[in-house]
């Protein structure tokens, strides 16, 4: 597969098979983003951050986590490569890797 730094198209990631963590998580792909607001779900709640790039993403915690991420907070978007699901800009499914 290619390095997921140079797929040209779109990666889609579920918000439970995402991540946030406060700083970037050795051999874990990592976007920074900026928490945008939180909303309570029951037994899961999500939390809303957008990219540099004013992409707007979704990550689902626990209830107990939401507290932890307030609007405004700067983050790192994370996930594993096994979760992703990507595509060429012709709409295509290819294999993603992390870079060598």
């Amino acid at each position: 597969g290619q390095p997921l730094e140079n797929l040209a198209g779109t990666i889609a990631v579920r918000p439970e098979h995402s991540q946030l963590s406060d700083a970037a998580r050795p051999g874990l792909p990592g976007i920074p983003v900026t928490v945008e607001s939180g909303e309570h779900g029951g037994s899961a709640s999500h939390v809303f951050v957008r990219t540099g790039g004013d992409l707007r993403l979704a990550v689902r915690v626990s209830a107990d986590e939401l507290s932890n991420w307030p609007a405004g907070k700067r983050a790192v978007f994370g996930f594993k490569l096994d979760h992703v699901h990507a595509f060429s800009d012709e709409g295509r499914g290819v294999t993603a890797r992390a870079a060598a």
